[in-house]
């Protein structure tokens, strides 16, 4: 059984990374895939600090799905390693295999946490054929139980487990919300997303920058009513394609600017 030393993963690409067996992984499953021996997971840090704006601080770099997925593919390569990257549309419970792999525990916000990285990391896993030997990443939990986040949370969406349906960076992506739930994001600070559980969070303070120029060069911060007036859905992509932002279109982020600009109290139906 082929072994991959910590260095080794670092050198490819992959400095906070663990390895589980099929069979240490087969509990997290949530859905199919290919069959494989061994799951890589990894952390993508990218915490670059905390410039005033309205958008999300894990939505101003460029979007993590095809980061993450390029930079594990990378990996693989270096590693000459055969299998399929993973981040966020996963098979599996990500933050439950990253627990197991060694890389922090799960918060009381429902987000991995570590002492290196806080919880401002994304999740990636390499899924591969080869049965390798299993590897802890050996990242100490961040998470003191403190209720900072409990407390924080602006619709109540944290308790035994995280409710989606309260979650506040869930509604601002949504593309049709109720009365309610609209008078909830006009009182949001961001038009996209929501920081409030980890902005509180002990383990979130004194956080080094992350190293990976795509999440700390080329931010966008803050998004007004002139960056999305007159743009039709196809040149709103076009203009910000790459972006985390941009996957539901300019309707959201529109219908959110308005609603805390009290303009709007009703999400028209004929935006659907």
């Amino acid at each position: 059984m082929r072994q991959l030393s910590a260095d080794a993963l670092s050198r490819a690409g992959l400095p906070a990374c663990g390895i589980l067996s099929a069979q240490s992984a087969a509990p997290h499953l949530r859905g199919e895939t290919p069959p494989f021996e061994s799951v890589l997971v990894a952390l993508f840090p990218y915490y670059a600090g905390q410039a005033p704006g309205n958008l999300s601080l894990y939505a101003r770099g460029a979007d993590y799905h095809g980061v993450v997925r390029a930079l594990l593919e990378q990996a693989a390569e270096r590693l000459a390693l055969r299998g399929r990257a993973y981040t966020d549309v996963s098979p599996f419970h990500e933050t439950a295999l990253a627990q197991a792999a060694g890389l922090g525990g799960i918060g009381q916000n429902g987000l991995l946490i570590s002492r290196a990285f806080g919880s401002y990391a994304f999740i990636g896993e390499l899924v591969v054929e080869e049965p390798l030997l299993p590897l802890q990443a050996g990242l100490a939990p961040g998470c003191t139980q403190c209720g900072a986040c409990l407390r924080a949370c602006p619709t109540g969406a944290l308790g035994e487990s995280v409710d989606p349906a309260r979650c506040l960076s869930g509604l601002t992506q949504r593309r049709q919300v109720d009365a309610q739930q609209l008078a909830l994001i006009a009182a949001a600070p961001l038009i996209w997303g929501c920081d409030a559980c980890q902005l509180c969070c002990p383990a979130n303070r004194a956080l080094p920058q992350t190293a990976l120029p795509p999440f700390a060069q080329e931010l966008i911060c803050r998004l007004d009513r002139s960056d999305l007036e007159g743009l039709s859905e196809r040149a709103f992509r076009r203009r910000y394609a790459g972006r985390a932002f941009s996957w539901r279109g300019a309707w959201p982020l529109h219908r959110n600017l308005e609603a805390q600009a009290g303009r709007l109290d009703a999400d028209p139906p004929q935006t659907r």
